[in-house]
């Protein structure tokens, strides 16, 4: 709150005891009907509506922090997309079905003629469902 209404809630305390002293000294005066009850509620409008510009600001973060969370978060699942696009490509390209690469087994001879596909026995697919990249 600003001095000026820091000021006018002074004064108006000021007022409002100097009021009930002479309603303690019997006068028919109240302080709810003066002018400076009044201006106590019009004080109570205006932290009303201090909190509501805290609370409109409060509320522009938090929904300003949801959106950078959402753009992280879709970024993210696009990127997953990507490598599962790039494992499935793999698997649909019809070149990694043709016979004619082969392994060499542990003593260093040539093992089965075997495709791409049966050679990777699923490890790109597994990889990628993991959500980390293949080459």
């Amino acid at each position: 709150m600003d001095k000026k209404i820091q000021f006018i809630q002074q004064w108006n305390e000021t007022q409002k005891n100097k009021i009930k002293k002479l309603e303690d000294a019997g006068l028919n005066i109240s302080v709810e009907t003066s002018i400076y009850g009044h201006i106590d509620y019009l004080l109570q409008q205006i932290e009303d509506v201090d909190q509501s510009k805290f609370n409109i600001l409060a509320a522009r973060d938090n929904e300003r922090n949801l959106k950078e969370q959402a753009h992280r978060t879709i970024e993210r699942l696009r990127e997953q997309i990507e490598i599962k696009n790039k494992a499935l490509k793999w698997y649909a390209a019809i070149e990694n079905y043709e016979i004619g690469n082969f392994t060499v087994d542990q003593n260093g001879e040539l093992d089965e003629w075997e495709s791409r596909v049966q050679q990777d026995a699923g490890e790109k697919a597994r990889t990628a469902l993991k959500g980390e990249d293949t080459p």
